[in-house]
């Protein structure tokens, strides 16, 4: 499998992380394949499965979420837009990678299942909400809830909404009695300059078993579909979404939307208690999305997880196009926030991998998991842009462990530049582990425009890379780099200086 697609859930299972996802090998056409990895606790890679029974173009394609029970795995795996190739729920023996059983999610060999989540009721009865597409060329879809007793292989389907319910909708949330469905409502046109416009409203539908349902939360017009939604022991609701409005940027009749990641908190009775913005600090117009939200494991606030485009709205094309030429990669990272219960900022991280800035890598984190030791696992897709001898962007997967404050670099929340094993300057950068031989990781606690230089001892330039955010944290692989001590260094853009020293070693 030469390129990953889609990375999708992970999973810890005993002393073992799955992580899964699909990709495509160019050289024997099998595109799309299902994938599961096992990797250890220290991120070392031990075992692929492929399922390799689906050879047809773009066919299968897996949902964001999967469930362990006893030693099997399972997963759901969509058709992705494609007719004749039926969804399913696919139970995997994890010790072998045997497909266990095959469940269809429809009958209609016509149709087409685009996943959205899938949710566990109890150890026999899953949930999965899609949407129905008549044929590959149908504008009509309906929305489902489709109930599977993996026991019986029986499918009931609670169909709704139809006219009513948008096409994509976002997660499903079992209450005991009902479900709770996340999605967005475009709003009547309206006309700004030439063009006309509409925006989203965030609804959360409560459904029966009968397929009636009623709206228990809609948001105003200036707020897209909601995200993600997370019951906390108070029977209270965090939620994501994000603040939408149009602005004008250079041309007079050309607008584009202002967008701001959005977390709020809703009473059991679905009224908002507060709302508050989250991710990094400016507003954007491009590439972004709050992917999971989970209670901390210490208890004392919420983590939200995600990624976001590293520039602000506002800036104008010959201010993008200075970047490009200084190096500066315009590129999603991958962002962890914690926050209280009132919705207040405890901390914020953001991750990247130094690489070459002609690649372009836009850097997603679509899933995030406890860890044995009070930390937490991330999982997502690295997305290159094509190089000039590949016609075709490559995409590995990335796997992250922070510990309970997101820090990839042991003491990252003390807010100071102390080296990890001892007392230095402020003017050393946090750099760890040293020595190292695999990956390096360097954090930057300050932030703004800067650029970054790793040399060897004799000034040799190794790397350079520029950056723009607090708290971010540089991955540096060191594969290519021969054994010795290199210096790493930063000048932002007052020319200040802070540096490190790190140790390659064999």
């Amino acid at each position: 499998m030469k390129h990953i697609n889609q990375s999708g859930p992970i999973i810890l299972f005993h002393d073992t992380l799955l992580c899964l996802g699909n990709g495509v090998d160019h050289d024997t056409f099998d595109y799309y394949a299902v994938f599961m990895s096992k990797i250890d606790l220290n991120g070392n890679f031990l075992k692929r499965y492929i399922d390799i029974e689906p050879q047809r173009l773009n066919v299968y394609n897996q949902t964001n979420n999967a469930f362990v029970q006893n030693d099997s795995l399972l997963v759901c795996i969509d058709s992705n837009g494609n007719k004749n190739a039926n969804g399913y729920l696919m139970i995997y023996r994890i010790g072998t990678g045997e497909i266990l059983k095959k469940i269809p999610f429809i009958s209609q060999t016509d149709d087409t299942a685009f996943l959205h989540d899938m949710i566990k009721i109890n150890d026999s009865i899953y949930a999965v909400l899609l949407t129905i597409q008549e044929s590959l060329n149908s504008q009509y879809a309906d929305s489902q809830i489709c109930i599977i007793n993996i026991k019986t292989d029986s499918v009931k389907y609670v169909i709704f909404g139809k006219k009513d319910i948008s096409d994509s909708p976002t997660f499903l949330h079992w209450t005991g009695s009902s479900f709770l469905v996340g999605t967005g409502y475009l709003d009547p046109p309206f006309i700004i300059g030439q063009y006309i416009k509409r925006n989203i409203e965030g609804i959360i539908y409560e459904v029966d078993l009968a397929g009636n349902f009623k709206i228990v939360h809609r948001t105003d017009s200036m707020r897209g579909p909601i995200f993600k939604l997370f019951k906390t022991k108070l029977g209270e609701y965090i939620c994501t979404s994000h603040y939408g409005k149009h602005y004008q940027k250079t041309d007079p009749n050309n607008f584009y939307p202002k967008i701001r990641l959005r977390v709020f908190k809703l009473n059991k009775n679905f009224v908002q208690i507060w709302e508050k913005p989250w991710s990094l600090d400016f507003e954007i117009d491009y590439y972004y999305k709050s992917t999971n939200i989970i209670e901390t494991q210490q208890q004392d606030g919420y983590l939200l997880a995600g990624y976001q485009v590293n520039y602000a709205y506002n800036l104008t094309e010959k201010e993008i196009d200075s970047l490009w030429q200084n190096g500066i990669a315009l590129m999603t990272v991958g962002i962890l926030e914690k926050i209280n219960e009132d919705g207040e900022r405890q901390w914020l991280r953001s991750y990247s991998l130094v690489s070459n800035p002609e690649q372009s890598p836009n850097h997603e984190l679509n899933d995030i998991i406890y860890s044995p030791d009070g930390g937490y696992y991330m999982y997502g897709t690295l997305r290159f842009a094509p190089m000039p001898d590949d016609s075709i962007g490559w995409a590995p997967t990335w796997l992250l462990k922070v510990d309970q404050y997101g820090c990839l670099v042991p003491g990252c929340q003390n807010g100071d530049t102390v080296s990890v094993t001892e007392e230095t300057s402020q003017n050393e950068l946090l750099i760890y582990p040293n020595p190292s031989s695999d990956v390096l990781f360097i954090y930057d606690d300050k932030g703004g425009e800067s650029k970054y230089t790793i040399a060897d001892i004799k000034g040799n330039a190794i790397r350079k890379w520029s950056g723009n955010l607090k708290d971010h944290t540089y991955i540096v692989q060191l594969h290519d780099f021969s054994p010795g001590v290199y210096i790493v260094s930063r000048v932002d853009d007052g020319g200040r200086m802070r540096s490190g020293k790190f140790v390659k070693g064999r």
